[in-house]
């Protein structure tokens, strides 16, 4: 896993101005991948484009952010933590991403573990603003709490791409 930017909305920020900012990074090139994809037919191969995943993590009883990014047609996968073990998914429908109650245990331990096997590095250049950058280091040291805003930003995706299988859907350009 590589970090590559961790974005933090002050206290109070409206829900319109962060939900357009996800809007931009989703449709924006920065996080997108392009990738050739090849025919099993022997048709030319395509160069398409690879939105990112939007994982956000939401309270039980708001999700509107999520609706609303939804409503845009922007793919998200929301995650509430539970304090129950074990995990649940709800199926939303399809391709508008999926709801997940997941225990902070399971996000602790998927964090655990990657960090434990060096799998989770800085990258260069990250976007780290404030104290995040010194926040991520503690907590690539093994140092954190599970009820950490840098904590549940950098485990609600590793606990997502280590345990729920998805594909991706590619758009050709």
């Amino acid at each position: 896993y590589r970090l590559q930017a961790i974005r933090r909305f002050p206290q109070g920020t409206p829900s319109p101005d962060i939900e357009t900012e996800i809007a931009g990074i989703y449709s924006g090139r920065r996080f997108s991948a392009r990738k050739r994809l090849f025919s099993q037919d022997l048709r030319p191969s395509k160069i398409v484009r690879s939105h990112p995943k939007i994982i956000m993590k939401v309270a039980d009883v708001d999700a509107s952010p999520v609706d609303a990014l939804r409503q845009r047609k922007i793919p998200v996968e929301s995650i509430s933590i539970q304090k129950n073990d074990g995990w649940r998914k709800e199926d939303f429908g399809r391709g508008l991403g999926d709801n997940y109650h997941v225990s902070i245990h399971n996000l602790r331990d998927a964090l655990s573990d990657v960090i434990a096997e060096n799998r989770l590095i800085i990258e260069d250049g990250a976007d780290l603003p404030g104290e995040t950058a010194g926040a991520v280091e503690k907590i690539l040291a093994g140092f954190f709490s599970e009820h950490d805003e840098i904590t549940s930003a950098l485990a609600l995706p590793i606990w997502f791409r280590e345990t729920v299988r998805y594909t991706r859907s590619y758009r050709a350009t």
